[in-house]
């Protein structure tokens, strides 16, 4: 009994060690004397047992910026990128490797801006995002939202990516700030779970707002006519909507239940704003 309470005593003390770390850890890099602190959600490996491992840089209270590392077998570090230098906060919080050898990478932004040092710029080929279904975030900011990418796997740079988005109205989100008929926002789209087999991307997402419709296509939002009401524990629906490996289009759209979709305690279902 007393080897137990021992063992429990010694991983409380080493609980508490790691958040007092953490905690000033913080507090130095918000006063600006520590290096962004670096933070892994998660690694897989392909094939040639190469090591792929993904997060964000904490760079001060308001900042993060997402990164993917890639290792070879012997550890050695082959290329490392944050894909985002920019003001706006990014996070990498799925990575998966088709049957093909293909990398597949989900980010987290709540914005987008024109910046050379932005997720669509920084580190992605110049058409990365042209021809897919959302080319960028849209209107408003403030609002978590996911971003699907093609990963080249020889250098870490974006080949395709696609932004996936909620609205509060249907409206084509090319239409400039001032034009009387701008009246749309971007809302909450939090992928939680992507899967890629038989040629199709499947996602699994938690939606603040009304989702997106099949016929949504290149920036022009169509809310999904058979999307129902919001489920009461969230306020938000939770779906699961297949796209063409170019990102091009959408194939089809689901309604899951609560226990298909559940909470997790990075990302709370509870932090998903709806904008009325």
């Amino acid at each position: 009994q007393r080897r137990v309470h021992g063992e429990f005593f010694s991983e409380m003390v080493n609980l508490y060690s790691l958040i007092i770390n953490f905690i000033v850890a913080f507090q130095l890099l918000r006063l600006g004397y520590a290096d962004p602190l670096r933070v892994s959600l998660g690694y897989t490996q392909d094939s040639e047992n190469n090591t792929y491992t993904w997060g964000f840089n904490l760079v001060n209270e308001f900042r993060r910026d997402a990164f993917i590392t890639k290792q070879g077998p012997d550890s050695k570090i082959i290329w490392s990128i944050n894909y985002d230098e920019s003001m706006i906060e990014t996070a990498t919080i799925l990575l998966k490797i088709d049957e093909k050898g293909k990398v597949w990478a989900v980010f987290y932004t709540d914005r987008d801006i024109v910046d050379p040092k932005s997720l669509r710029k920084l580190h992605a080929e110049e058409d990365a995002f042209q021809d897919t279904i959302f080319s960028r975030y849209g209107s408003g900011g403030g609002q978590m939202v996911s971003v699907i990418c093609r990963i080249d796997p020889t250098n870490g740079k974006i080949k395709k990516g696609t932004f996936m988005i909620s609205r509060l109205q249907e409206g084509d989100i090319t239409l400039p700030r001032k034009d009387p008929r701008w009246k749309s926002a971007t809302n909450t789209f939090r992928i939680k779970d992507l899967k890629v087999a038989n040629n199709t991307i499947t996602v699994k997402a938690f939606s603040g707002y009304t989702p997106m419709d099949e016929k949504s296509f290149k920036n022009n939002y169509i809310f999904w006519k058979d999307a129902g009401q919001p489920d009461p524990d969230c306020n938000c629906w939770r779906m699961e909507i297949q796209l063409m490996p170019d990102l091009d289009s959408i194939i089809g759209i689901n309604r899951l239940k609560p226990e298909d979709l559940k909470e997790d305690d990075l990302f709370e279902i509870r932090k998903l704003k709806r904008i009325q």
